[in-house]
């Protein structure tokens, strides 16, 4: 690509993050935590907001440090609304509202001194605890329920039971049965000291956890889970990353394992040695099983156990073999696995069971591979599969529910039409564009007059292509799925991302949601634009 090139590219990308109407426009902005891992989820943020009023798009930058968002509203009297408001708390951070057009800042600013609300943040404005001004004597204990009920930050359930003998006593009403119902995970109470108090206080309460090892400090682990056993004592699902157990720790935790129906382990980079025989052996009342990798650890097998009660394995792992764990668990009824060569011996032989059967390739299958796994014959069939020009085989498998395909330069128009003509049972499709192939939105209309079962479509553009979709597509999607017979609502998602450099860092996240028929189609369209710094500009 030359400079030329490179500026044309960045000057499309950047038409599509400036915003038209800046009268019914916010800017809301915040500072990056620094412990943040991570950016904003712009759905969240719609979801959170669209309460105030009907949503445009919504965008998202990082820069130096900062978080911009920029909420364009269909109506200016909700933005002027929120401007007001000066504030607001999302996903447990505070965030500045200010209007985006410049000229309404003063008038803004002059509102926000009116006496009323001086007084109302005067600190010698507030009542004495003596009268009953105060809030907390007029509010009876179904009020305070009410408002405890809306307390979402589990941080703060603690420090809230500690206020007065009054707050113990709801909190312990409310708090246990709200931990009950919620995944928990452990690094949300941001210090080890509020990790123990809160453990102390609602840990048996807890009944879904999840526990990540710090990156450089393995050594935790073993001590973490100590404190986990000690206070969770009704655990039954338990979400764990690590990269290093002893074997003492798991005799230690074994009556807080035995009680796991659920366990989901991810095996981080560099994991040399974790006890799986002994660890997975304790878990022995386990319904469900998913043990994820990186290509980069350094554990071979699953133990030669039989676990009775596992009904779903989930093995995300190529480096991981678990042909002798199946063969010893033939009850299992649904899979999710990475191809290997020795497929169809393996589900031939021992795995006459499984109903639901899901499978990841990362490169090309044969058209005899195909042949075997169309004889498996389960009720239902996930397949994940990066395309060359094996398309053609993929049309017998008519049980298949949801596919995924990485597709190249090979895949036409038709393929897509002939995928819904065959594939009758079809109710998740994603297409991820690996190469300068793009399906117009002309073919995805002619393949949804087809493909009556489709309730999930995902379209993941080929870097630096940009897709228009527009009302009219929304209308006309609208139009077709009415006419479906079985009235099944159809959900799609359209990703356009591009990775550019040049001389600043930065982040840029566009939402765009269509939901006028939100009863029949959902459309989420998201275009994400990633700066890195260009240091070969320096060196220049």
């Amino acid at each position: 690509m030359n400079e030329v090139e490179k500026q044309q590219l960045i000057q499309n990308w950047e038409r599509i993050f400036t915003v038209d109407a800046i009268d019914r426009t916010i800017q809301i902005t915040a500072n990056v935590p620094e412990d943040d891992t991570g950016y904003v989820d712009l759905y969240a943020v719609y979801s959170f907001l669209r309460k105030y009023g009907a949503i445009e798009s919504t965008q998202y930058f990082v820069r130096e440090k900062e978080q911009y968002l920029l909420i364009e509203f269909k109506n200016i009297k909700t933005a002027d609304r929120l401007v007001m408001r000066r504030q607001i708390t999302f996903n447990h951070q505070k965030f500045k509202v200010e209007p985006l057009k410049k000229a309404q800042l003063l008038i803004h600013g002059l509102l926000s001194r009116n006496d009323q609300i001086e007084d109302f943040e005067k600190p010698n404005s507030m009542p004495n605890n003596e009268t009953q001004k105060n809030i907390l004597n007029i509010l009876n204990d179904d009020c305070l329920r009410m408002i405890f009920e809306k307390v979402v930050n589990i941080g703060d359930f603690h420090s809230i039971q500690k206020v007065c003998g009054r707050f113990e006593e709801i909190a312990k009403q409310i708090f246990p049965l709200k931990i009950k119902r919620c995944d928990v995970n452990i690094w949300d109470l941001k210090s080890f000291s509020k990790i123990e108090n809160f453990l102390c206080e609602f840990g048996s309460s807890v009944q879904s956890l999840q526990f990540r090892e710090p990156n450089d400090m393995p050594a935790v682990t073993d001590i973490f889970l100590k404190i986990i056993h000690k206070y969770c004592n009704n655990l039954i699902k338990f979400n764990l990353t690590i990269s290093d157990i002893s074997i003492g720790t798991i005799n230690k935790i074994n009556s807080l394992l035995s009680k796991l129906k659920n366990l989901d382990l991810r095996l981080v980079c560099g994991a040399e040695y974790i006890p799986l025989d002994e660890f997975i052996s304790a878990c022995s009342q386990l319904e469900t099983l998913t043990v994820k990798s990186c290509h980069q650890v350094f554990i071979t097998e699953l133990p030669k156990i039989t676990l009775s009660k596992l009904v779903e394995c989930q093995i995300r792992s190529r480096p991981i073999i678990f042909d002798e764990f199946l063969a010893c668990n033939p009850q299992i009824e649904k899979v999710t696995l990475e191809y290997s060569e020795n497929f169809s011996t393996l589900f031939g032989t021992n795995m006459q069971n499984v109903k639901y059967l899901s499978l990841i390739t990362d490169g090309s299958i044969t058209t005899e591979e195909f042949q075997e796994i169309g004889e498996l014959q389960p009720q239902q069939l996930d397949l994940e599969l990066r395309l060359d020009d094996s398309i053609n085989n993929i049309f017998g498998l008519s049980n298949i529910n949801v596919l995924k395909l990485h597709v190249s330069a090979t895949f036409m128009d038709s393929h897509l039409i002939t995928l819904a003509q065959t594939l009758p049972n079809l109710k998740s499709l994603t297409i991820v564009h690996e190469h300068r192939v793009e399906i117009t939105f002309d073919v995805i209309k002619k393949m949804l007059r087809y493909s009556v079962q489709l309730q999930y479509f995902d379209v993941i553009w080929p870097k630096n292509g940009i897709q228009s979709f527009e009302k009219n597509d929304y209308n006309e999607i609208v139009e077709f799925v009415k006419r479906r017979p079985n009235r099944i609502k159809l959900n799609i998602r359209l990703f356009h991302a591009t990775t550019l450099f040049d001389t600043k860092n930065g982040f840029k996240g566009k939402l765009m949601v269509f939901d006028t028929h939100s009863e029949w189609v959902h459309v989420l369209k998201f275009f994400e634009y990633d700066v890195h710094y260009n240091y070969y500009h320096i060196l220049a």
